[in-house]
């Protein structure tokens, strides 16, 4: 949900459906007609940044 919000914030796009891991996203300033490219254009930068990252275990922190 998270991301579906900050797509949502991005000037030109609104997240219009939302289903577990799958989005539908109205993108205004289209510049290709591959999908596949628009959806990594899309969702590239997001998903690094929100994607969860593995827990550092204690003994590792100690380390």
């Amino acid at each position: 949900m998270l991301i579906a919000n900050a797509i949502t914030l991005t000037p030109g796009t609104v997240t219009i459906d939302y289903d577990g891991d799958t989005m539908k996203v109205v993108w205004i300033n289209v510049d290709t007609d591959g999908p596949e490219e628009a959806a990594e254009r899309i969702k590239g930068s997001f998903e690094r940044v929100f994607l969860p990252v593995e827990p550092v275990s204690r003994s590792a922190r100690n380390a």
